[in-house]
């Protein structure tokens, strides 16, 4: 008969270990002299292990919860002091931007200041917690004490919110990718130790309101059993663009149309085009919707949240690439029309070439899904390099998506939503 410990007993280890380890926010020379005593490549868990159930019982919030949630941020990477290009930091992840305030939000419910938690691992896991907190209690006003937080399955709701964007596809998107990690539980080894999140298979989340609002997968389902996702028309045929809101393609989240488009391609979809806006998310929307600008995309994803926003359906032309040449068309393409504007579905994506950052996992994951979802619905029978491309792979000169674009992962993420939609399967280790 197997056996497995509750992960509660785990809780309570690592909290009993945590003085040894992080005796406080300023260790002294008492604990800087105890520190070799074990050296790092000997410990079974890795530090931050301690630091999770330190924050867990310091701000009653289940230790499963707080490190799915790191785990779908990060992936358990803390990438320093290192912004990412949300202005998110470390292992929370907590960010500072126009879509979201939770680095703000946790250095004030725990007195510190957003540069500790930028900077400071344990700050930002307890930053973390106490914001965790916070929105279990503004989910639950009843429970402001937090007396049934430990029901694992109450922290649905709150974790709903933790990117604190409105949209409810994202919401019960990145809600059930936490409580898919927390079911299925991860394990990372590092070279100061392992980092272990037992999983809860048991565990059925409270979804309450959301439960109604499909997931990613349960859409794919759809796609895959009745062959389209739009709600009104024929692939192939433009609508006028005041149809263009009641008939977004998957998989969008929200629909703002762009002025700056030709109706119909007259010579099919061949390839996706990766992009990087170079700004803000909010200065990217005004660019491509701004009537005159001459410039446009199919899609962007937030870096924030993941949140996709469509501008041009697929099957119309948008102004991405125009100084893209095309390769070797087919005989009588006329020379105007040999660039990438005419055969590829652009989506952008929020950061900047040049500027050192990081790419959000959220962001990978849910702009996967876009391309996955154009290599099906174009019928190319797969979903490879052969299909999506850089800019910069197709105008010579051009450097985005840049250096810090992470095409192994990203691909890794699109091959996975292509099969989900090509052979059915939920959940995989690519935010969910």
């Amino acid at each position: 008969m197997s056996f497995r410990l509750p992960v509660g007993v785990f809780v309570l280890v690592f909290a009993i270990l945590v003085a040894a380890l992080v005796p406080g926010r300023a260790p002294g020379k008492a604990a800087a002299a105890q520190a070799p005593e074990q050296a790092p490549e000997q410990a079974l868990f890795a530090p931050e292990q301690a630091l999770f159930a330190a924050a867990a019982a310091e701000f009653r919030v289940p230790v499963e919860v707080i490190m799915a949630v790191a785990y779908v941020e990060t992936r358990w990477v803390d990438h320093g002091s290192i912004p990412s290009f949300a202005n998110g930091f470390g292992l929370m992840h907590l960010q500072s931007n126009e879509e979201n305030r939770s680095l703000d939000d946790a250095a004030r419910l725990i007195g510190l200041s957003p540069a500790d938690l930028r900077s400071t691992t344990r700050e930002n896991v307890r930053g973390g917690a106490a914001y965790l907190a916070n929105l279990y209690r503004s989910a639950y006003t009843d429970d402001q004490a937090l007396s049934r937080s430990a029901n694992v399955a109450r922290w649905y709701r709150p974790v709903a919110t933790y990117l604190q964007s409105n949209a409810a596809s994202v919401q019960r998107n990145y809600a059930d990718a936490v409580f898919n990690t927390i079911q299925r539980g991860r394990s990372k080894s590092t070279p100061r130790g392992t980092l272990s999140l037992p999983g809860s298979p048991t565990i059925v989340p409270e979804r309450g309101d959301l439960e109604v609002v499909p997931n990613d997968f349960t859409l794919a389902a759809r796609v895959r059993a009745t062959g389209r996702y739009q709600s009104m028309s024929t692939a192939g045929k433009s609508l006028a663009p005041s149809l263009h809101a009641l008939d977004r393609e998957a998989p969008s989240d929200g629909w703002l149309t762009s002025p700056n488009f030709s109706a119909g391609r007259a010579w099919g979809q061949r390839g996706v085009v990766i992009h990087t806006c170079q700004s803000s998310s909010s200065s990217c929307q005004s660019e491509l919707v701004r009537a005159g600008s001459g410039k446009s995309a199919h899609f962007q994803v937030y870096s924030a949240n993941g949140f996709r926003e469509q501008y041009v359906h697929r099957w119309d032309k948008a102004y991405h690439c125009g100084e893209c040449p095309w390769v070797n068309p087919p005989p009588g393409v006329p020379a105007d029309q040999q660039n990438w504007n005419e055969i590829g579905v652009g989506i952008e994506h929020e950061g900047k070439t040049w500027e050192f950052g990081w790419y959000t996992d959220v962001m990978y994951a849910r702009s996967a899904w876009v391309t996955a979802y154009t290599c099906y619905f174009a019928g190319w029978g797969g979903c490879d390099s052969g299909h999506v491309v850089g800019h910069s792979q197709v105008q010579p000169g051009n450097p985005d998506p840049g250096p810090y674009w992470d095409w192994g992962w990203y691909m890794y993420c699109v091959s996975l939503r292509y099969n989900s939609l090509v052979n059915g399967g939920e959940f995989s280790d690519c935010l969910g």
